[in-house]
């Protein structure tokens, strides 16, 4: 987090922007809280991700609710995490949801990941499985939950996957991932590592990207092409974009 040159944000991102807290491997939890605690103090409205495998036990994650809600923080991103083994007793995002922790502290909106690229850690029916139980469990308790998918680079993947979770009775609100403004090498790092192998395909067919100073700005063609799938299709559940930066918050901003 000492790489965030936090008094730089307000030049490029103006009051009440919704931004996100990423829990990276080499950071703690504490670290997660304490960033997203000084980011709503500067007048974001910041959300945390809670990667439940790092959760090291129930008084940790109740403590970690109460410090952000004391800031006004009453949303949060679920995530399994990207460890094969739990630290403490949460294996899935499910299961801190079952706690009935999150309302008791006025977190009612919560958003959950979606693959629609699948994941190289779970099976595709695992993730339909689970996605159709939060779903379930949403309806349920009346609990706001959306889905923030994985980054890509294809968007057919992503309005294919829509129309097939759809059809299955999935009907949670979709913001979907993009990757913001990066070096074409950290690009196919963290595709490799997220497993996309439709936008790997599509990444390593640009090439003349393959420059380590060449950024990448398919952006503007996804944003146009969900935007033309919004017009073709007014129940499309995309309601919103949600920009992946890797450490490039400026750069994106920017040019968003």
């Amino acid at each position: 987090h000492a790489l965030y040159d936090l008094d730089s944000y307000s030049e490029f991102l103006a009051p009440n922007t919704t931004v996100y807290v990423a829990h990276p491997p080499r950071s703690s939890v504490e670290d997660v809280v304490d960033l997203a605690r000084r980011l709503q103090g500067m007048g974001y409205r910041t959300i945390p991700h809670l990667a439940v495998r790092r959760i090291e036990t129930q008084s940790q994650l109740e403590r970690t609710l109460t410090s952000l809600r004391a800031v006004g923080i009453d949303h949060a991103l679920l995530v399994a995490g990207d460890l094969p083994k739990p630290v403490g007793p949460y294996h899935s995002t499910m299961q801190v949801l079952k706690t009935g922790l999150l309302p008791l502290h006025g977190f009612n909106t919560v958003g959950i990941a979606g693959h629609p690229e699948g994941s190289r850690a779970v099976g595709p029916t695992i993730l339909r499985k689970a996605l159709h139980e939060k779903t379930q469990f949403a309806a349920d308790t009346s609990m706001k939950m959306y889905i923030v998918t994985q980054f890509g680079f294809n968007a057919a993947a992503v309005t294919d996957w829509e129309a097939a979770t759809t059809a299955e009775g999935i009907d949670l609100p979709i913001h979907v991932g993009m990757a913001g403004l990066a070096p074409f090498k950290e690009l196919l790092r963290y595709a490799v590592r997220c497993g996309i192998s439709a936008s790997m395909r599509m990444l390593l067919s640009r090439t003349s990207a393959l420059s380590e100073q060449t950024k990448l700005t398919s952006m503007d063609e996804l944003i146009l092409a969900f935007a033309s799938h919004r017009l073709s299709d007014p129940d499309s559940r995309i309601a919103r974009a949600h920009f992946f930066a890797f450490g490039g918050a400026a750069r994106t901003a920017r040019w968003l």
